[in-house]
């Protein structure tokens, strides 16, 4: 998985129209790396999003409960 903030990183910019294509990549990156924990997905994917974005998804109910769904 790319770090945070490196060159190679998928960004998602809070456009709604490119969402779905944000979480296409990040669902092939999970698979490459073989992560399929829930947990792990939400904290790498909330680690590629700006600083507002990452607080609204950490605070969904289905975050705190550690579902990728």
């Amino acid at each position: 998985m790319p770090l945070p903030l490196s060159p190679s990183t998928p960004k998602w910019d809070g456009q709604l129209r490119m969402l779905r294509n944000f979480l296409r990549i990040m669902e092939q990156l999970f698979q490459t790396a073989e992560i399929t924990d829930d947990q792990k997905k939400l904290d790498w994917i909330t680690g590629y999003v700006n600083a507002d974005i990452h607080d609204q998804w950490t605070s969904f109910e289905e975050y705190e409960a550690g579902s990728w769904n």
